[in-house]
């Protein structure tokens, strides 16, 4: 008996070992190791490399493409953000009614959440181009073309309009699971107050989908700001640098520049407002609950 816990005891600690090494190589020491270098003017240009300090963060502070770059996120986050939670709680109202084909809307409608963020770019990209199916039924109609990646303003839009399409079904999904999940009791109690339709939307559903509106709102945002492959895929970053998010930024420092110590300060600045976004977010959900 003690033989057979002895080899069960063996077994566990060697998948533990396991686990524990596969975190160390992929994820503990990348981690570390672009934090070192960060303070590195470390290039696969050149050989060798130095200590510089905090020279590469001060030169991303005071860099004008990085400040571009802040800005292009947080415009597709705000806007991005705002469309699909708005978006979201109204369908996510209109799938909570009682409807025979209830099932079968919720299943087509997260389609799109379901396709590859590269495959939903290359869509994007066919429908959004001079010569794509948008441009030609607005041409049927009388209007002319519309040079969606060949102007700034244009090809932002474009990114957030993409990413609305792709991930509107998701923030719907999870309002609807928080709309379930408010108990009937507080309609009936408010019916019985005599509430209208807009009281009884703003003194019951949304405190009760306070938690969710916040959950949704702290992954949508995380997953924005770290996201390029529909950028890359449609708009390469362009034109210029107008649509170049932190992610695609990072990247052509880092594997189009091979400037490796700086493209790992932009990403440990990165992570920083990633966790202080975290932080605020999650202090606001354990107030709530």
């Amino acid at each position: 008996m003690l033989e057979i816990k002895y080899h069960s005891n063996i077994k566990w600690f060697g998948f533990f070992g396991i686990c524990v090494g596969i975190l160390l190589a992929f994820v503990i020491f990348p981690l570390f190791y672009s934090l070192g270098a960060s303070f590195t003017n470390y290039s696969l240009t050149r050989p060798g490399h130095s200590f510089i300090g905090f020279k590469n963060y001060l030169a991303l502070i005071i860099s004008r493409e990085a400040q571009k770059t802040l800005l292009n996120t947080a415009l597709i986050v705000i806007g991005a953000m705002s469309a699909e939670m708005t978006l979201g709680l109204v369908i996510a109202f209109l799938l909570n009614r009682k409807i025979h084909i209830k099932g079968i809307a919720i299943t087509l409608f997260v389609i799109p959440s379901l396709i590859a963020p590269t495959a939903v770019g290359a869509i994007w990209k066919l429908l959004l181009q001079p010569n794509g199916v948008l441009n030609y039924f607005w041409g049927v109609f009388g209007g002319q073309k519309i040079d969606w990646f060949g102007k700034p303003n244009l090809a932002l839009l474009s990114i957030i309009i993409a990413d609305i399409w792709q991930w509107t079904p998701f923030v719907t999904l999870l309002i609807l699971a928080g709309l379930s999940s408010i108990p009937v009791e507080l309609y009936e109690a408010a019916q019985v107050d005599g509430v209208n339709a807009f009281q009884n939307f703003c003194h019951v559903t949304l405190p009760g989908l306070k938690t969710t509106l916040l959950v949704a709102l702290l992954f949508r945002t995380i997953d924005i700001i770290r996201f390029m492959d529909k950028i890359w895929i449609m708009t390469r970053g362009g034109p210029g640098i107008s649509t170049q998010t932190a992610a695609v930024f990072i990247y052509l420092e880092g594997f189009r520049f091979f400037r490796i110590g700086y493209s790992s300060a932009a990403s440990w600045i990165i992570l920083l407002i990633i966790s202080v976004l975290i932080t605020l977010l999650f202090s606001i959900i354990q107030e709530e609950q």
